[in-house]
This record gives C-alpha cells, sequence and structure tokens, in this order.
C-alpha cells in the first residue's frame, strides 16, 4: 500500500521590504521539529503607488 502524503503551506508576508531570511530559517526550523519535511519555497513581491508587499511560500510534506 502506498503512503499518503499530507502537504502543508505557509507564508511570510512583509510590507515595504523583503521577508528576513532567519524567519524563514526559523519556520522550517519549526516544521522540521514537528516531523514535516520542507519540500519547496517560492517568492513573489509586487505593488503599486508605492505601496510594496513581498511573500514568500514554503510547501511542507508528511507521510500520512
Amino acid at each position: 500500500m502506498k503512503a499518503v502524503k499530507k502537504y502543508r503551506v505557509l507564508s511570510l508576508e512583509e510590507f515595504g521590504k523583503q521577508v528576513d531570511d532567519d524567519r524563514i530559517e526559523t519556520v522550517i526550523n519549526s516544521m522540521t521539529r514537528q516531523g514535516w519535511q520542507f519540500n519547496r519555497l517560492s517568492t513573489g513581491g509586487g505593488g503599486e503607488s508605492g505601496f510594496f508587499m513581498s511573500w514568500v511560500y514554503m510547501v511542507f510534506e508528511k507521510e500520512h
């Protein structure tokens, strides 16, 4: 029987600056301690008229 994987996506957002690397590392370490395996990271940002937002999405997986 094939194991079923469970996924969880967490996001960090910042307004007016980039997401801090230390915050990303803290989330990854915390999730790893809870038994989740880091799968991938996606980043982006945007805005208009002086309003800027950046985000980081982190995907974790675990066998269920």
